[in-house]
């Protein structure tokens, strides 16, 4: 298993995230080796982009999609070139559905194409990566 690591500054963090909801993670999760894509809002600017694939081939492919949808999409976004790094996954743990489905976690629908996991008894949304507070009503 390998990760491709992309460190991007932006002006519009949201527009980045709703585009790459909208484009991005479509076309990527098609390619060959597909495994995972996450997007990390760092903060002060600073989104990463993590796609994990079975090959590193597949890791660098990616890295070739991302420049191709930054130059059509992003671009303006984006400030300077990104900062890309590929290496093998040497370490991982991840829980699988079923013990989440154990600890009563439900499907939890987000306002974009995201869907994470939520206890069924609150409203607090959780994934191994994120955390999200539906909007109070």
């Amino acid at each position: 298993m390998f990760a491709s690591i992309r460190y991007y500054k932006t002006t519009n963090a949201r527009e980045v995230i709703r585009q790459v909801n909208e484009g991005f993670l479509p076309m990527i999760s098609q390619a060959p080796g597909f495994a995972a894509y996450y997007l990390v809002n760092a903060g002060k600017g600073v989104m990463i982009s993590v796609s994990i694939f079975d090959t590193k081939a597949g890791a660098e492919q990616s890295n070739r999609l991302a420049a191709g949808w930054v130059r059509q999409s992003g671009e303006p976004m984006l400030e300077g070139a990104p900062d890309i790094h590929v290496g093998e996954v040497v370490v991982r743990r991840a829980k699988n559905l079923a013990v989440l489905r154990q600890r009563n976690l439900a499907l939890c629908p987000l306002p974009t194409t995201t869907t994470l996991f939520a206890r069924k008894t609150s409203k607090l949304c959780i994934s191994e990566a994120s955390i999200y507070r539906p909007p109070q009503a």
